[in-house]
């Protein structure tokens, strides 16, 4: 698999699918060969895609009201604070977004890809350590 076959073009017809978490929006990439499943590589708690705005990768989240709240206060709270970190703003309703901040140069990888079900924050960060250096 090359980053050509399954970076994402502007024209995302399917994107607003990834949001919705149905698994219509599976079926309906899998059966044309032209669409492109937006989140391909998304994990966590969020439904969400990527989504190229004027050149740029956004990521967009469904949030309930407070989960947006918190989405945006804890990154707006980190900045104050000096803290680097994702720069989430509301998106419309149920919606927050933030930028890609790696401009596209770095690829997200979970710790579970090389941990497995080892989540000892120790053994993480030393397994971490190993590989970069």
């Amino acid at each position: 698999m090359t980053y050509s076959s399954t970076f994402f073009q502007a024209r995302q017809t399917k994107a607003p699918g990834a949001l919705s978490g149905s698994s219509r929006s599976f079926n309906v990439v899998s059966e044309n060969p032209d669409a492109q499943a937006a989140e391909l590589t998304n994990v966590g708690s969020f439904e969400k895609c990527w989504k190229n705005v004027d050149g740029k990768w956004w990521l967009y989240k469904t949030a309930s009201h407070n989960e947006a709240f918190s989405e945006v206060f804890i990154s707006r709270l980190c900045s104050e604070l000096g803290i680097r970190c994702a720069d989430y703003e509301p998106a419309g309703t149920g919606l927050v977004k933030t930028l890609d901040f790696t401009e596209g140069k770095t690829n997200f990888e979970p710790a579970l890809t090389f941990m497995g079900d080892n989540e000892d924050c120790g053994d993480v960060i030393a397994e971490l350590k190993k590989r970069c250096g």
